[in-house]
């Protein structure tokens, strides 16, 4: 890591090409060339988005790595929004592989709600990244994680019309992988659903550990969501005094 690190300093064709053979090594950790990928991305390495591309739709790739490739094609995306990157992160939304998917989900999901409102997408590609954020929390017998991703999605985008499905995903006891309850409770509290406090509250007494825990957060932040509602909903009395 202090090697790449120093290389990165540099800032030469030479070194850029030694850091793009790492980042295109198989025989090398995921951690490193993880690291790799964050320096190219800094010094503005313009072949960095080719490459990511590439070894994501590359088969030989594991899993993990590719899941790497969208994540800092999200970052690439962040720093300059391009249309090629984001239509490659579609294209990724629809993959097979789950741990490709899973990340396209959210990753899309944040390029809909960015923090500098000036990068946000027209309505059409938003509306594209709803269908998918639903398609994935929806889909019958998809993986957990792939559920996970949509419903974690659906909360980032306000989908209220997503309630239904995460309530009854809440609340499905043993039929359902404990992390993807934790999530689908922390969803209801993102999503400030009133509607949910019930089932919150018997997860808050009956459930053990992060699921408990989940729960009695999800009705601390939907009573606090209610609160500011009200206070801002008051009218503020005319100061006679003057």
């Amino acid at each position: 890591m202090r090697a790449v690190d120093g290389l990165s300093r540099q800032q030469s064709p030479e070194v850029t090409a030694s850091l793009t053979q790492l980042l295109q090594s198989r025989d090398e950790n995921e951690a490193l060339r993880n690291n790799v990928a964050n320096k190219l991305r800094e010094c503005g390495d313009p072949s960095l988005v080719s490459d990511l591309t590439t070894m994501l739709w590359d088969e030989k790739e594991t899993p993990k790595w590719r899941n790497y490739c969208v994540q800092h094609l999200y970052q690439c995306f962040e720093d300059k929004p391009d249309p090629a990157i984001l239509a490659t992160l579609f294209k990724a939304a629809e993959c097979n592989e789950k741990m490709v998917r899973i990340c396209a989900v959210w990753s899309l999901a944040l390029v809909a709600t960015p923090n500098d409102k000036s990068k946000a997408p027209d309505e059409a590609t938003v509306g594209k990244i709803r269908a998918i954020a639903l398609a994935a929390l929806r889909e019958k017998d998809a993986h957990f994680l792939i559920t996970e991703a949509g419903v974690q999605s659906c909360a980032r985008l306000v989908l209220t019309e997503a309630l239904p499905e995460i309530r009854a995903l809440a609340a499905s006891d043993q039929t359902k992988p404990e992390h993807l309850r934790i999530v689908s409770v922390a969803a209801l509290g993102d999503l400030k659903d009133t509607e949910s406090i019930p089932l919150l509250e018997k997860l808050s007494k009956e459930a053990t550990g992060q699921l408990q825990s989940a729960a009695k957060l999800a009705i601390k932040r939907i009573i606090e969501a209610e609160k500011a509602d009200t206070k801002s909903a008051t009218p503020v009395e005319p100061d006679h005094r003057f």
